[in-house]
């Protein structure tokens, strides 16, 4: 797995850069603890891009729920359904092509791979 050390520096010295000071004026944190945390942020949403696209990427996840903008939706790739809170997100369902079918109370017949790949990651 690649990760960006650039990204990784510079947010580590903004750490460092707003770290609260102690009464007698030094840094509360160290470099070295600023640059560990930013190695575990990146760790953990590189671990999480790559679980995403394990889920876009592999047909046995075709029923699966997620939290999107608030929202708990449940996601059916095969059915090519989503339903669960869905209001704050029907301007992106919409845009996938999804129709609201009031007697379901759920959105169908949309592009569910591209509303995946759009939301998620």
């Amino acid at each position: 797995m690649k990760y960006n050390k650039s990204k990784i520096m510079q947010n580590a010295w903004k750490k460092y850069g707003v770290c609260e000071k102690d009464i007698y004026g030094k840094k509360k944190k160290t470099f070295g603890e600023c640059l560990k945390e930013s190695w575990a942020e990146a760790k953990r949403k590189a671990a999480e891009n790559e679980k995403m696209e394990n889920i876009i990427n592999n047909r046995k996840y075709n029923y699966f729920t997620a939290v999107i903008n608030f929202c708990e939706v449940t996601i059916n790739r095969c059915d090519k359904i989503v339903s669960g809170n869905t209001y704050k997100i029907k301007g992106i369902l919409k845009k996938h092509g999804f129709h609201w079918n009031p007697f379901e109370k759920y959105w169908e017949n949309g592009d569910v791979n591209a509303f995946i790949a759009d939301v998620i990651v």
